[in-house]
């Protein structure tokens, strides 16, 4: 699987038979520009949105890639398109991705105030995709810490932090405040982030990436 950054908040999570986007239409609450961008699916996790269908309808910059429309993952359920699986399950704020090969685990937006059992017993995620700008919607940095140390991924790609693209959200923390408080140091920046699974006895440090 492959992550590429399209905005402050959204990312394009690919593999070579399907290209899924994550909470395109948040583009409009926050005051973030979305690039034309094709895919064959959408995942939402704001709760307003929740058991709303067609919400792509006017939305033109999201357009069909392989398919004839772009199929919506909007609440709890298991999915599989071109031997992709989607899982979110109840009463949890995010989506997991798995190719069969490697893991990947977003966390969505609304996700203050989660509680910390849901994300136990996820195995081995490769990739976590997480808000790190504490802020009034996202998860806080004690429950962040947390859910770092339960989950232990491979690499952490942060989202949602304090910056010119992103607006509408108070009291949010910038990347450098975020690394200094947990006391990470060293990290990447990629254009695109290649996922690999891991050795299940590798115990090397979690890396950081920052998609740009």
């Amino acid at each position: 699987m492959k992550v590429r950054r399209i905005n402050a908040i959204s990312f394009e999570i690919s593999t070579d038979d399907v290209t899924v986007a994550t909470d395109p239409l948040a583009s409009v609450d926050f005051g973030t520009k979305f690039p034309k961008t094709e895919v064959d699916l959408a995942v939402f996790s704001q709760k307003k949105l929740g058991g709303k269908a067609n919400l792509l309808k006017g939305f033109e910059k999201l357009v069909p890639k392989k398919k004839s429309e772009i199929f919506e993952v909007n609440g709890a359920g298991e999915f599989e398109i071109s031997q992709l699986l989607i899982q979110r399950p109840i009463g949890t704020p995010y989506y997991i991705f798995d190719s069969g090969y490697s893991r990947i685990v977003y966390v969505g937006l609304d996700s203050k105030g989660s509680d910390l059992k849901v994300f136990k017993d996820l195995g081995n995620v490769d990739v976590l995709i997480a808000p790190v700008g504490n802020g009034e919607i996202f998860l806080d940095y004690d429950l962040l810490g947390e859910i770092i140390s339960e989950i232990e991924p491979g690499v952490l790609v942060p989202y949602g932090f304090k910056s010119d693209e992103l607006k509408g959200v108070e009291g949010l923390k910038s990347k450098e405040e975020f690394m200094h408080h947990f006391g990470y140091s060293n990290p990447r920046e990629e254009k695109t982030l290649k996922v690999t699974a891991r050795i299940e006895e590798d115990e090397s440090a979690m890396e950081i990436v920052f998609l740009n």
